[in-house]
């Protein structure tokens, strides 16, 4: 996929979603073709949000951990994503940005109090637990600015 072509994808869905306008889901023919194309387009949203909306990152997610997860989404694997200062809120306190609510989960989050060079991967969970500075409850608010 050209970087045109990957711009473009990453401008239409992020116009959708801060518009908070439904989006139709792509047909098939317009799915990308892998999971490097799929993260291609989500690393320039990404730059574009940064860059051009102010948002910052605050960390990443991890979905599609569980098999049926993976068999509602039609995935093969796990995937991640990040986070942004926008999208997250300490209790006590609401959401910050609501758009496009579908359903919440509980999760586990883990924050972490020193870098994890990727050079230094893979990492074991000995590393993980040495650099988390806690392990908090947290309720996860799931959205998409694709119709249903």
């Amino acid at each position: 996929m050209l970087s045109a072509e990957i711009e473009r994808r990453a401008r239409a869905l992020l116009d959708h979603r801060l518009r908070r306008l439904p989006h139709p889901v792509p047909s098939a023919a317009e799915w990308p073709a892998d999971m490097d194309a799929a993260y291609a387009i989500q690393d320039a949203a990404d730059a574009l949000l940064r860059s051009e909306c102010g948002y910052v990152p605050i960390g990443h997610k991890i979905a599609g951990t569980n098999p049926v997860a993976r068999a509602h989404l039609k995935i093969a694997a796990p995937f991640h994503g990040r986070l942004y200062d926008r999208q997250a809120a300490e209790t006590p306190a609401g959401p910050t940005e609501i758009a496009f609510l579908r359903v919440h989960e509980t999760e586990i989050a883990l924050p972490i109090g020193r870098d994890l060079p990727p050079g230094e991967a893979p990492f074991n969970a000995e590393t993980i637990a040495a650099a988390t500075r806690a392990v908090l409850p947290a309720v996860e608010i799931i959205g998409t600015p694709f119709e249903p």
